[in-house]
């Protein structure tokens, strides 16, 4: 369980995040809709531990985010979360291989034999059969797919998506939200960042955000 509680985050001294409190579960298909600027990416950073709240409490099961130090942060995230981009994030220089594994080279001088092993299985299983290609030469569903190799390589138990069907077309947007709802039934956290219709309509929670407090929640599954 995710559990946040008075949690306020504050820019320029402008109060732009308000959540009284806020539960999600692992195990099922969260998503966080809500207008342009109701502070919904704000709300990824903070749950992931990339910004800090003015006060409040943000709960992963047990571990108390606010209680940990920048860098305790910074390997908890490391080893617990990975995420998914509306823009990618891909490296243009690198392959599709190197993209993924890229980021476990931050922590380890050398990238293991079954981490690349891994990424080469999670490429294939998106379709991605020539993993020794340029970045450039890919497709944006193509790229959305690499995207996704990269946050489950590592089998990070937390899976943070902002606006993961962006820009794609109908077939790569229901590709995306089967793997992100097959996560989510392995009993990881899935949390979607979205407005589109398409993701909000397969969610078993979905919490609106607007102008940074939370509106209302569903917990319809489709």
């Amino acid at each position: 369980m995710l559990k946040l509680t008075d949690a306020k985050v504050e820019l320029d001294k402008q109060l732009i995040l308000s959540l009284d409190e806020i539960e999600l579960a692992y195990g099922q298909f969260n998503v966080l809709a809500g207008p342009s600027g109701a502070g919904k990416s704000t709300f990824l950073h903070l749950i992931s531990g990339q910004l800090k709240a003015k006060q409040g409490c943000i709960h992963w099961k047990d571990q108390a985010l606010e209680q940990l130090s920048d860098n305790d942060c910074s390997r908890w995230r490391n080893q617990e979360v990975g995420f998914i981009f509306q823009d990618f994030y891909l490296i243009p220089s690198l392959s599709a291989l190197e993209n993924v594994i890229l980021q476990h080279s931050f922590s380890n001088w050398r990238t293991s034999t079954t981490l690349k092993q891994q990424a080469i299985a999670l490429l294939k299983q998106f379709g991605i059969t020539n993993i020794n290609k340029n970045i450039n030469q890919f497709s944006r569903g193509e790229k959305q797919r690499i995207s996704l190799a990269r946050a489950l390589s590592g089998n990070p138990s937390i899976i943070l998506a902002d606006e993961p069907t962006a820009s794609l077309d109908k077939e790569n947007a229901k590709f995306v939200i089967e793997q992100l709802k097959e996560q989510a039934q392995r009993g990881k956290f899935v949390l979607a960042v979205s407005h589109d219709p398409l993701v909000i309509e397969q969610a078993d929670q979905t919490v609106y955000l607007e102008r940074g407090v939370i509106q209302h929640e569903s917990t319809d599954a489709a």
